[in-house]
């Protein structure tokens, strides 16, 4: 059975202002930016090991990275029990790792 999975508040608004400077850039990006990373979404949800195992964080979740397709993002998610949390909808290019201190600090 897939798991579900949701994106953290954290993840909703960098997705939120990533579609916001896309749809800035032309009408209508941000949304094919909401569609690809759902559509991403999906195949981790239904293969969760499919993903790249993040290694180097001290907790006992596993981390994977997923990444899009066409958007240089890349949705960082961990594996619990019947869900996929989206942590971290991280830009591939700027601020590279500025997630890890985030991500340390999510309690077990």
């Amino acid at each position: 059975m897939p798991l579900s999975y949701r994106l953290d508040p954290d993840a909703e608004q960098e997705l939120a202002d990533a579609m916001a400077w896309y749809d800035a850039e032309r009408s209508g990006l941000g949304r094919e930016l909401l569609d690809e990373v759902h559509a991403v979404a999906q195949h981790p949800a239904k293969f969760p090991a499919s993903g790249e195992l993040i290694r180097g964080l001290p907790l006992q979740h596993e981390f994977r990275r997923f990444l899009l397709k066409v958007f240089p993002y890349a949705l960082i998610a961990r594996v619990q029990p019947g869900e996929l949390a989206i942590l971290v909808v991280a830009h591939q290019h700027r601020k590279p790792r500025y997630w890890r201190k985030r991500v340390v600090k999510i309690p077990p």
